[in-house]
Parts: C-alpha cells; sequence; structure tokens
C-alpha cells in the first residue's frame, strides 16, 4: 500500500514513523504549503515526493490513501 501524509508538522513525523515500520506499506508522498520544510521532512523520511497542494497530490495520483495530519482547522477543506 503507497501512503501520502498531508500536512507534515510535528505530529507527521510520528505517523512517519508508524507507516515506515509496517509491513508492505510505503511512504510515496509528502504534502506541505511551505516548500523549504516540506523537502526537509521527504529528505529525512526517504518520501520520494513531495507536493506544495494536495492538488497537485491527487492530479499525481500515485498512492493508495493518505494520512490528514494538518491542522483541525483545514481538515475540512482537505
Amino acid at each position: 500500500m503507497r501512503i501520502a501524509i498531508i500536512g507534515l508538522g510535528n505530529i507527521a513525523h510520528k505517523h512517519a514513523e508508524v507507516i515506515q515500520a509496517l509491513l508492505g506499506v510505503e511512504l510515496v508522498a509528502g504534502v506541505k504549503r511551505d516548500p523549504e520544510t516540506g523537502k526537509q521532512f521527504c529528505s529525512a523520511f526517504k518520501i520520494p515526493n513531495y507536493f506544495q497542494s494536495t492538488n497537485d497530490l491527487l492530479a499525481w495520483g500515485g498512492f493508495d490513501a493518505a494520512v490528514v495530519s494538518c491542522g483541525h482547522h483545514f481538515t475540512v477543506e482537505i
């Protein structure tokens, strides 16, 4: 299963650690509006694809499921 994480803040670190420990699961993409910290997160967790928006992630489509790990005030929109 290919997983994306939307929102790469503090709690996303925990999500990434758990996802990477699962057998048969691959963390394939991360989404964060700030490219500097988004790319740093993806690099630290060896996530091959970074996107600056959820729309870009959806257009790419190379994932099976996503973890929404952003502030609650963004969750409904995402």
